[in-house]
């Protein structure tokens, strides 16, 4: 995503890229959020865009302004399940338990789906 930004030929704000880790952060500040360097230099950058298409990404909810390395983050669980019925709804469930994405991740695999009634289960 931040790369997305440097690369615009329209810029209308300022980004910092650290030199030691290449992270980018829009706006100004003079140490790296991720490595803690003051090795960083400003660039002209742009700030906006806006999703208009976001079929696929169900049972997240994603909107015009999403963040969009939270959408890359889901659109990987996505892509890691095995596409059964099973999987979908074990994520369908977690997503309704749990706002952290890493979460979700680490307990897909734990979940299992019972089809059945209570009293089977019981």
């Amino acid at each position: 995503m931040a790369k997305l930004y440097i690369a615009s030929s329209d810029s209308n704000v300022s980004a910092r890229v650290c030199q030691d880790c290449g992270h980018i952060k829009l706006y100004e500040h003079s140490i790296c959020h991720d490595c803690g360097s003051e090795n960083t230099r400003l660039l002209p950058s742009a700030e906006e865009y806006a999703i208009h298409d976001h079929e696929g990404f169900a049972p997240f909810t994603v909107s015009e302004y999403s963040n969009i390395d939270e959408l890359v983050h889901m659109a990987d669980i996505i892509i890691g399940l095995d596409r059964s019925e099973n999987s979908i709804q074990a994520l369908s469930f977690l997503s309704g338990l749990y706002g952290d994405l890493d979460i979700i991740k680490d307990k897909i695999d734990d979940v299992q789906i019972f089809h059945g009634t209570r009293t089977d289960y019981a």
